[in-house]
């Protein structure tokens, strides 16, 4: 290839400005005016005199904390509202939701700007350039967006100025997104048309569940009884539909009903009257994983950033308010049962035995006792035990997260997990899910020898595996006190989370299948977890993995559950991985919030197909776009030229699927330029399909 190539910002700066709010910045006002400022972005400032009867109201809502900090956010309700019950920025039974961050902001009440009312400068607030604070008698004046940066006389990003300077103040109230010369959808909630691409009808079609006493429902989930289709406007377990006319109220039932019946089990937004949850907005689905790998990947762009406007990108639901509550020191282990799969479906997981898994698996985390020091601390006495004992990453794990997910999906109307498309497709899906996970768990350094790497002769094909998947489910050098939850070493804390906020004593450094890290995404799956009532045995509140994250190492199939949770949603520009390999994404993105395959980095024009492909080209590029959604920032954009993740991840896609095809036949696609390359170095002479594989001719998604 002879085209140039410009490489872009660091990491950081991307993500400053992909994550970025265009902010008003008002001079001098008080908390009481900033209040009133009227809004965009469509929210008013919350009123205490009102009532909100319609679920989906946005408001803006600030406070001033003991410290003199403002605390800012935007909220939506969940039900009816009575006036005067405020929002809080806590988890509560409120009725109210927070969206998006909370913003800490400087100055609340100065308007003098002398040093009696300004504030002292405070370690987690956010500052925007003009911000002024004081500091052992000295007034500092931020230049520019800074938090947690000391002032000084000598450097960016503060400046000495007089404290009679007259200060500003960030009004939360005019936040809109950065994208300003998007000309997207204004939030309004349009007419009531229907816009998911399929004309509804008054008689209910097979795709609209039956209601169930025991499912789980989310806001703009539909159901049918009785002939009638129901819409869910906030979340529901339990509450049977009520027809219109027995209604004295509409918040009197989370379910309306609705005619013409929609033709999903999820309605688009712009669809439903407009007394629906949401009605301005946003989509719904679980909370997506924010998640930061043991390699610090750039996948914490959440689902909500840059969702497009489509069913298949949907993000938060609105959960049913739960209020943390103390719990027991021990909490109580999921009993590690035999789990067996219906009798329908899932036609090659069915086909797969502990033998396969064990060939995949042999020094997994509680199976394996290190023979020397240095292993991770689950492969040592007495986390793992020679007779089994401990062995929590079995197959019965594995199959148990399988099928929690699926009865959670197939409830809400989502795609399953392994159980959609072809024996070939369902096989390739896990062999790639699996080739991912497998490089967070095993470490792979280049000089390792028998029993980490084997030489194996497969179907007259020399294949070298690398053995140690599944080994590392624990970030190596900390450890945690099983009993209390509780670490010596303390990292991966983010104090400002409001509503994860960390335990006292706990680390939440990477941990599971996919090395989960930070409370704020431990809180996000432990609260999907329990407000859907998945591994009620083990989630018995909704702070539970705050208080013991190392049930997300110890626990084998809620870490494999992680995993899924993680492949299964898109994240925000990023495509679901499933429908990346199935072949239901095949577009090239055209733009940071375009959804798609993402676009080259050169003057390659990737080869792309719908649906099952057997053409090496077209799944080269399917491999690289799981690779860019899991760790792009790191792992793609030419990384593979020194970064050995990407090339170990294809490896161990092509040792697996020639395994599978050899022992079950079934018929995996491989990209034979990329087997066994575990320590190869990509270059742009390297042949095309193993620059796909390895995302080295990717841009990273938010990176152009």
């Amino acid at each position: 290839m002879s085209c140039n190539f410009s490489f872009l910002p660091s990491l950081t700066s991307m993500k400053r400005r992909a994550l970025a709010l265009v902010v008003l910045v008002l001079a001098g006002m008080s908390p009481q005016a900033l209040a009133a400022t009227g809004s965009i972005a469509n929210a008013d400032p919350y009123d205490v005199t009102a009532a909100y009867p319609t679920p989906g109201t946005r408001v803006s809502y600030t406070e001033e904390d003991d410290d003199g900090v403002l605390r800012g956010a935007i909220f939506t309700n969940s039900w009816y509202i009575n006036p005067g019950i405020a929002p809080t920025f806590y988890p509560g039974s409120t009725g109210w939701v927070k969206e998006g961050p909370t913003l800490l902001l400087a100055n609340a009440g100065d308007t003098t700007g002398d040093i009696e009312s300004n504030p002292q400068w405070h370690l987690e607030a956010a500052y925007t350039g003009g911000n002024i604070v004081a500091t052992e008698s000295v007034c500092y004046r931020a230049k520019w967006w800074t938090r947690g940066q000391i002032p000084t006389s000598d450097g960016s990003p503060w400046e000495i100025v007089g404290c009679g300077e007259t200060e500003t103040i960030i009004d939360p109230n005019q936040m809109v997104e950065a994208n300003t010369d998007d000309d997207a959808d204004s939030g309004d909630s349009g007419d009531s048309g229907d816009s998911d691409g399929g004309s509804g009808s008054s008689t209910p079609s097979e795709a609209i569940p039956q209601w169930a006493a025991e499912g789980v429902f989310i806001a703009r989930s539909v159901v049918q009884m009785d002939n009638v289709c129901y819409q869910a406007n906030w979340w529901t377990q339990g509450d049977e539909p009520v027809p219109a006319s027995e209604l004295t109220n509409i918040w009197d039932s989370p379910w309306e009903e609705v005619d013409p019946c929609p033709a999903q089990a999820i309605t688009s937004p712009d669809s439903g009257s407009e007394s629906g949850a949401g009605g301005s907005g946003g989509i719904d689905k679980m909370p997506a994983p924010i998640v930061v790998t043991e390699e610090g990947d750039d996948s914490d762009m959440a689902a909500t950033e840059g969702a497009s406007d489509t069913t298949d990108n949907l993000v938060t639901p609105v959960v049913p308010p739960v209020v943390p509550v103390a719990m027991d020191d021990e909490p109580v282990p999921a009993p590690a049962v035999p789990v067996e799969l219906p009798s329908e479906g899932y036609e090659f997981l069915r086909q797969v035995t502990n033998e396969h898994w064990n060939w995949m698996f042999p020094l997994r985390s509680g199976r394996y006792v290190a023979p020397t020091a240095g292993g991770g601390t689950r492969n040592s006495e007495p986390f793992a035990n020679p007779d089994g004992s401990t062995d929590t990453f079995d197959l019965n794990a594995f199959i148990r997260a399988t099928l929690a997910y699926n009865a959670w999906a197939e409830v809400n109307g989502y795609k399953q997990f392994l159980n959609q498309g072809t024996v070939k497709q369902q096989a390739e899906e896990f062999l790639i899910f699996w080739a991912k996970s497998s490089r967070e768990t095993s470490g792979s350094w280049a000089t390792a020898s028998s029993p980490w790497i084997e030489n194996y002769e497969i179907a007259g094909e020399s294949i070298t595996a690398w053995k140690g998947g599944l080994y590392w489910v624990e970030e190596v050098g900390y450890s945690t006190d099983s009993a209390t939850g509780k670490s010596a070493a303390i990292n991966y804390v983010d104090t400002g989370s409001t509503v994860y906020p960390p335990a006292p004593g706990r680390s939440y450094y990477g941990r599971g299948v996919i090395q989960l890290s930070w409370n704020y995404n431990y809180g996000a799956f432990n609260h999907w977890l329990y407000d859907n009532g998945l591994f009620a045995d083990l989630i018995t509140e909704r702070d539970t993995l705050l208080r013991f994250p190392n049930l997300v190492a110890e626990n084998g199939a809620l870490s494999i559950l992680s995993g899924i949770w993680f492949w299964m949603t898109p994240q925000g520009a990023k495509p679901a991985s499933q429908d990346v390999v199935l072949g239901e994404v095949s577009n090239i993105s055209q733009s940071t919030q375009d959804l798609g395959l993402p676009q080259t980095d050169s003057c390659y024009e990737p080869a792309t197909a719908d649906g099952d492909t057997t053409d090496p080209e077209v799944f080269a590029y399917r491999v690289g776009t799981v690779i860019n959604i899991v760790n792009g920032g790191l792992e793609c954009h030419r990384a593979a030229r020194w970064h050995g993740g990407p090339p170990q991840r294809a490896s161990y896609y092509n040792a697996y699927a020639a395994y599978f095809n050899d022992q079950l036949g079934v018929g995996a696609t491989r990209i034979p330029e990329a087997t066994n390359v575990w320590n190869v170095s990509v270059t742009e002479d390297s042949p095309v399909n193993l620059q796909s594989a390895t995302c080295f001719n990717q841009k990273s998604y938010y990176g152009w």
